[in-house]
């Protein structure tokens, strides 16, 4: 594949996730929290302050991600940091709700689709320079 081939394919798939990352923290966490969440959080006994609190901080973090992920520095950590931050999160929900795997198209499917976009951003950006450095 071309390197501007590359480029746009990296470019893409981070976007998309970055833009996943601020609707998932933007609209189900804060402008229409789920009661779904919420009860999964304070079924887990893993919440500060409150239950509702600690989704709207999540969503926070969420947020920060797709920031950090649209801006393009540190790609591969970003990608890291993303997949590992929603791998525990689905674990928990897991725990408390083993009947999430049963949905078609929850958050597990969703989930599976966030890990390869950031496998492929992940081996795409491997060993380049960051946008806008001089390097390029």
């Amino acid at each position: 594949m071309k390197e501007k081939a590359l480029r746009r394919v990296v470019g893409v798939a981070r976007a998309t996730l970055g833009g996943i990352w601020l609707y998932q923290g933007i609209v189900p966490k804060w402008i229409a929290p789920l009661p779904f969440e919420l009860e999964i959080v304070r079924c887990s006994g893993l919440y500060l302050v409150s239950p509702g609190w600690t989704v709207a901080a999540v969503g926070a973090l969420e947020v920060g991600l797709g920031i950090w992920l649209l801006a393009g520095r540190a790609a591969r950590l970003a990608v890291a940091v993303a997949t590992g931050f929603m791998l525990s999160m689905q674990m928990v929900a897991l725990w408390v709700e083993p009947s999430l795997l049963l949905g078609p198209f929850g958050g597990i499917v969703k989930n599976a689709a966030l890990v390869a976009l950031a496998w492929i951003v992940w081996e795409l950006e491997r060993g380049r320079p960051a946008p806008g450095s001089d390097a390029q």
